[in-house]
């Protein structure tokens, strides 16, 4: 197969470096498969980053160059364009304005198999009206789907109206290549201060509102020295009004606080596995998620996950000892964080158990097999549409 699989961008985010280590594990498996970046080179992504994913066999990187208004049918002109120099037979897209360019390519006479991987689960306030109109549009028109849990497919069903067996689930995956770090204290206590007895309670996501790093702030923080913990909160946030004003909101919140010492916001991190391997927790007060990445990779790591039962998380904890808290209990929510400070012996080899069962679970060729799968289903459906 012929593929063209395009992402926001080349160098980061987690469900743009899911698909992109889709491209080059289906190039390895003998598919010709293409990368193409949203926007320009110059807005995220460099030449420099493309080659990384050059050199694991995709056979080519592109640009769509696209953005809002006119840049959306520029990107979508493009997008035709790259479909008849190559000959590409299917185009995968993960987001929102991705799927509406590839649809858009469709209809200036773009001639391929259109597969959407659902990565987020929308309400239709989420979007401007005709944006949202747009956007179901391309989803009932597209040959097959994925989503990332039951609980995103259920969504997309039913806001978009399509049928049950258009939609499949695929859990994603976490790059297990990536050898687990070893635990190193002293190595937590050179790079943010913390002391050897010290325990570590782990966030690792965006620093925005959805992902709920002010409860945890005001719920964890008054019980930080009673357990002798620190909280690290792990990832970079958005400069925007609305997302700026929470960071300054968490910055009062955690002046607040009786011992503000015991939390830190260490901003975005490129060795987050090696911080969730020194974690004693990993903490997930969530008001929303789709899925849930760090989760399964704290699993993985054999490190207990406290988080909310939102969205698609409790089928990413159903097979741990982990399972999830009711969102509006946060007293609960600290119960089981005291819990697994001091777990029993029993509930660490339950862990370690569950950590066997993640690794299968949650494996690149696990994923890659089961899309490829959807990929040829989709290729088939949309040869029938056009005989």
């Amino acid at each position: 197969m012929k593929i063209l699989i395009c992402v926001r961008r080349l160098d980061a985010g987690g469900a743009e470096m899911l698909e992109c280590r889709l491209a080059k594990n289906l190039a390895q498996m003998g598919h010709e498969v293409h990368l193409a970046g949203q926007y320009g080179y110059h807005t995220f992504d460099t030449p420099e980053v493309s080659s990384r994913w050059l050199t694991s066999g995709v056979a080519a990187v592109h640009w769509l160059r696209g953005g809002g208004g006119h840049r959306a049918l520029r990107a979508a002109y493009r997008l035709r364009n790259l479909v008849r120099e190559y000959s590409i037979e299917m185009v995968l897209t993960s987001n929102v304005g991705l799927d509406g360019i590839a649809w858009l390519a469709r209809c200036m006479g773009g001639s391929f198999a259109h597969i959407i991987g659902h990565h987020e689960y929308y309400l239709p306030k989420d979007f401007r009206f005709w944006q949202f109109l747009l956007w179901r549009k391309a989803v009932r028109s597209s040959d097959k789907s994925y989503a990332i849990t039951d609980f995103v497919r259920n969504n997309i069903v039913d806001i978009c109206g399509i049928k049950n067996n258009v939609c499949s689930t695929v859990l994603n995956s976490i790059d297990l290549s990536k050898e687990i770090p070893a635990r190193d204290a002293s190595w937590m206590q050179s790079e943010f201060g913390i002391g050897k007895s010290e325990r570590v309670l782990v966030f690792v996501g965006r620093i925005v509102h959805n992902k709920g790093c002010d409860m945890l702030i005001k719920h964890l923080g008054p019980h930080l020295k009673r357990w002798n913990a620190r909280l690290l909160l792990v990832g970079s946030h958005y400069m925007d009004s609305v997302n700026y004003a929470f960071y300054e909101s968490l910055m009062k919140l955690i002046d607040a606080q009786n011992d503000p010492e015991l939390i830190n916001l260490v901003g975005h991190r490129s060795d987050v596995n090696r911080i969730i391997a020194n974690a004693d927790v990993l903490v997930h007060f969530a008001r929303h998620e789709g899925f849930g990445l760090v989760l399964a990779e704290a699993l993985v790591a054999g490190i207990p996950v406290v988080a909310t039962d939102v969205g698609g998380i409790s089928e990413i904890l159903k097979e741990s000892p982990c399972l999830p808290v009711p969102l509006f209990r946060p007293s609960d929510f600290v119960e089981k964080v005291e819990y697994w400070l001091r777990p029993s012996l029993s509930s660490k080899k339950t862990l370690m158990k569950a950590a066997h069962i993640a690794e299968k679970r949650y494996s690149d060729t696990r994923r890659t097999k089961e899309i490829e799968g959807i990929l040829k289903r989709g290729l088939k459906s949309w040869y029938g549409n056009t005989v």
